[in-house]
């Protein structure tokens, strides 16, 4: 299997700067969500079916902590999914991009979508991660 971390990293980069959240929303399949919704998770499903993957995750940030397989920080690469809690730790709340690296002060930093309410490159306390996945291209 091949890390799909360039690919999702090279897709999501080609929309920096964009602030429609409302169209993740319905290219995801949640057109039917207010649009003022949330919409890291709807970012991040059009990103990986834009890569040829077909995640099972919702509208629900947390859902991506199901996808690929579990990656421990000290082995993260650029690319790989990061989910931290918003909120609470213990709550339902959530948010998901791609890592892009770590940083002094214990900060990771990540491009994804709602960040300051745009697809952007944002930093976030690695106190907040909840976890950290790898997702794989299907190659035969």
């Amino acid at each position: 299997m091949i890390a799909a971390n360039s690919a999702l990293l090279e897709a999501a980069a080609s929309h920096l700067g964009n602030r429609d959240g409302a169209r993740w929303l319905v290219e995801a399949g949640f057109g039917h969500l207010d649009p003022r919704s949330a919409w890291c998770s709807a970012f991040m499903l059009y990103i990986a079916r834009q890569c040829g993957l077909a995640p099972a995750a919702t509208a629900a940030a947390r859902s991506w902590l199901r996808e690929g397989e579990p990656v421990a920080l000290a082995d993260a690469q650029p690319g790989d999914v990061v989910v931290f809690w918003r909120g609470k730790p213990g709550g339902w709340q959530g948010h998901v991009a791609l890592l892009q690296r770590t940083a002094a002060a214990n900060a990771i930093v990540v491009l994804g979508g709602n960040q300051g309410g745009a697809v952007s490159s944002k930093s976030y306390p690695a106190d907040r991660l909840l976890g950290i996945r790898r997702l794989h291209l299907n190659v035969r």
